[in-house]
């Protein structure tokens, strides 16, 4: 069923989902920006508008990186963005402490947050990794499909001329 508006159809049903989707480090990234979305509610009601909206910048920069890479061709580009999301969600832990030193989220939504950014952190960490190492075996196995095969030793003794007249040496012409 499609809707039309000013003349762009819009479909009422998702037709697939985004390769980031399906990420369990995207899913709990998610998870931690709708946790801070609240802290941040409750910051602003303390009348703490400036860190208020900090946190509310903050609840989507890890998902949003992660999304943001996983549109790369290649598993080592996509590890530069991870490793980017790894230091968005240190940035994020700092500002969590920080809120929670200056009293402006409770010690329980501190906790909360700063074990979820341990476990995603982790998570980021073991996910690059993965992509490294596939990224290498990747460029390893295309090295070797593309370098010629060498002769093994008897192979080549085998493919020498039968007879010493189809062998001659410069010295021993004319």
């Amino acid at each position: 069923m499609a809707l039309v508006t000013s003349g762009v159809a819009v479909y009422a049903h998702r037709v697939a989902d985004f390769r980031f989707e399906n990420l369990e480090v995207w899913k709990m990234a998610t998870e931690i920006g709708h946790r801070l979305v609240e802290a941040a509610e409750d910051v602003s009601n303390k009348g703490q508008e400036v860190f208020s909206k900090r946190l509310q910048e903050a609840s989507w920069w890890i998902s949003g990186i992660l999304a943001e890479g996983s549109s790369c061709p290649s598993k080592p580009e996509f590890a530069v963005y991870v490793a980017r999301a790894r230091a968005a969600t240190m940035e994020v832990a700092n500002l969590v402490i920080f809120f929670g030193n200056r009293e402006l989220i409770s010690e329980e939504d501190e906790e909360t947050l700063v074990n979820m950014l341990k476990r995603e952190a982790k998570m980021l960490d073991n996910f690059r990794q993965s992509l490294e190492r596939a990224g290498l075996e990747q460029a390893d196995g295309q090295q070797q499909n593309h370098q010629p095969k060498q002769q093994r030793p008897q192979q080549a003794q085998q493919q020498e001329p039968a007879s010493d007249e189809q062998s001659s040496s410069p010295a021993e012409v004319g």
